[in-house]
């Protein structure tokens, strides 16, 4: 098991490995946030091989981990590719909270301020970014420090990915190397307490045949034809 921060520990005893200080620091860059702003967004595993947001502003590395040598891990480093979010607008640090998604060689990376940046790991390079319409500047303002931003995970349901804001707003968007929006869709509940103030939406929906289950700040949907 891969931790947020940068830690491999077996899971058959719980013990940590060791771990070479300089594959580390590829792991866990040091950065403006004392170093641990990688630590939100989990790694994404497919196929043996994980794909990690190693930074603030972005960028992934992917790696795959051979067979132990008693307490030693080794990762082979397979592809780090740089990127950055930070021409885009935010109101405090760009970070990404939200993993990766990982469908048919695109890696799709969503940032705490709606950028979402889709890398084609094969070739090495972005394939394009766009600021999603996720009323991101629309900040939450029940209790907690939840201020906008969309911390959801990517989700792909049969044809489509499905990217939530915090603030109940949903893009549907088509897979590939090229932007195309299928659909904006948006739970409006004022939930109950003071101040009122717009549900808080930060988890992954769930698919199960034609119907969609989401759980908000204090409600569990479920979306689908009558």
């Amino acid at each position: 098991m891969s931790y947020l921060n940068g830690e491999f520990v077996r899971l058959c005893d719980g013990k940590s490995l060791a771990l070479d200080a300089q594959l580390l620091k590829r792991l866990k860059p040091e950065n403006y946030i004392d170093g641990a702003a990688n630590r939100c967004a989990t790694p994404t595993v497919a196929d043996g091989v994980a794909y990690k947001i190693t930074c603030a502003e972005g960028g992934v590395i992917s790696f795959k981990l051979p067979a132990l040598q008693g307490d030693e891990v080794e990762p082979e480093i397979l592809r780090e590719i740089p990127f950055t979010t930070e021409q885009f607008p935010h109101y405090y640090g760009a970070i990404h909270t939200a993993s990766g998604l990982l469908h048919e060689g695109l890696l799709y990376c969503l940032s705490s301020f709606g950028v979402l940046t889709v890398v084609d790991m094969a070739k090495g390079e972005v394939a394009y970014q766009r600021r999603l319409d996720l009323d991101i500047f629309n900040p939450y303002n029940g209790a907690g420090n939840l201020k906008g931003g969309a911390a959801a995970s990517p989700t792909l349901a049969g044809r489509y990915i499905y990217i939530w804001g915090n603030q109940g707003t949903c893009i549907t968007i088509e897979p590939g190397r090229t932007f195309t929006q299928v659909a904006r869709n948006h739970l409006e509940n004022f939930a109950r307490g003071w101040p009122p103030h717009q549900e808080a939406t930060t988890t992954e929906p769930v698919f199960e045949g034609q119907r969609m289950y989401y759980r908000g700040e204090y409600t569990l949907y479920c979306i689908g034809p009558k």
